[in-house]
């Protein structure tokens, strides 16, 4: 991403809060059988929805925030593959009412716009 100090930075600070939100809900879902908070999102209905248990994705909470985090690690050590990451895992985390869609969608923006101005 060749945007400028101020969408690396946003992109960085989505990247540590919600890869560092997602990684430490599951794990803390891993370690105790609850969520941190102790009552679940609104998240937990489209899980529901889909026929799932909430409790069940507590694994898929870690590898996200795992992705998250490698993502904004990437970011900022210039890996040409962090862009793609990060539109990926960001397209996935819209699916985490109201503050993953919030961030994801921030991070969403950031990035096309800042492909935008290169193109």
């Amino acid at each position: 991403m060749s945007g400028g100090f101020v969408s690396k930075a946003i992109l960085t600070a989505v990247c540590l809060l919600q890869g560092g939100y997602m990684l430490f809900d599951g794990v803390h879902r891993l370690l105790t059988g609850s969520y941190f908070g102790g009552r679940l999102g609104p998240w937990a209905a489209l899980v529901s929805a889909a026929g799932l248990h909430p409790g069940a994705m507590a694994p898929v909470l870690v590898v996200l925030g795992v992705l998250w985090l490698v993502g904004g690690v990437a970011l900022l050590l210039r890996a040409r593959w962090a862009v793609i990451l990060l539109i990926i895992v960001s397209a996935v985390s819209l699916a985490y009412p109201i503050f993953g869609t919030t961030l994801s969608a921030i991070a969403l923006a950031v990035v096309l716009a800042s492909r935008k101005r290169t193109a």
